[in-house]
């Protein structure tokens, strides 16, 4: 494999050199993933506790919103349940 001639591996625990770039890009790519999930985490936690600081009339109202929205939906006559 040949990255250029100004690409230099310096071997400080006997890998060859593609095994060393493999193991770099595996090591930012699993951080990137690690930061990723955790500000998904983050979110997530986010919505919960602002829907659980939500008065209960509130959320009961957005329960009837979305009942009256469903009944709203075209039904096929000809259709069996």
């Amino acid at each position: 494999m040949d990255f250029g001639t100004n690409f230099v591996i310096y071997d400080s625990n006997g890998e060859t050199p593609t095994s060393a770039m493999v193991s770099a890009i595996t090591q930012v790519i699993t951080m990137v993933l690690a930061f990723v999930l955790a500000k998904l985490l983050e979110l997530v936690n986010t919505v919960n506790k602002s829907r659980k600081d939500q008065p209960d009339s509130v959320l009961q109202a957005r329960q009837r919103a979305n009942c009256v929205a469903l009944d709203k939906l075209p039904v096929d006559k000809n259709s069996r349940r």
